[in-house]
Formats: C-alpha cells, structure tokens, sequence
C-alpha cells in the first residue's frame, strides 16, 4: 500500500476491490512501511503500526465483508509464509 500522501485511502480500497472482482484475490498480499519515527505511534500517532486497524482495515471491512478481509489478512500471508498456497479457497464474494 502507498502511503496516504501519495493515495488517498479510497483508491487502494477501489484497486483492491478491483483485484477480488477480477477473482484474483489470491494473488493479493498487503504490507505496509512505517520508516520514520514520526510514523510511529509514540511519535505522532496516525499514521503508523496502528494506522492499518484502526483506519484503513475498518473502511476495507465496509467495501468487502469480514470474510474476505480476515481471508486476505490472515489465509494469503499464512500461505506466503509457508512457501506454499494454504490449500483453502478464498471466500464467497471474494472472486
């Protein structure tokens, strides 16, 4: 994901969105950067570590549904992680 800065949170949702419509939210992974200190929560709160629950993941669960964020947060990265798919189908509505 950019940073806010360089796109507003509507349109990540929308390219997302896109993405699951297209039947290829297996292909999605998300990730985010928090570099600086002044991105950091002790530093200036949002944006930073809790910027993705606490705003975008909200706004993400209103445009898709729980069970395809909690697919996309949880399923595709566990199967990243394995060097391996997980073997599970995303949800209904996802493709």
């Amino acid at each position: 994901m950019a940073r806010r800065r360089e796109r507003p949170d509507s349109a990540l949702i929308e390219l997302i969105e896109a993405v699951c419509a297209q039947g290829m939210i297996e292909h999605l992974l998300l990730g985010g950067d928090v570099a600086r200190r002044s991105q950091t929560v002790g530093y200036g709160d949002m944006p930073g570590m809790a910027y993705l629950p606490n705003r975008f993941l909200p706004r993400l669960r209103t445009r898709l549904g729980l069970n395809v964020v909690r697919w996309i947060l949880l399923d595709a990265p566990a199967g990243v992680l394995a060097g391996a798919p997980t073997g599970r189908k995303a949800p209904r509505g996802a493709r």
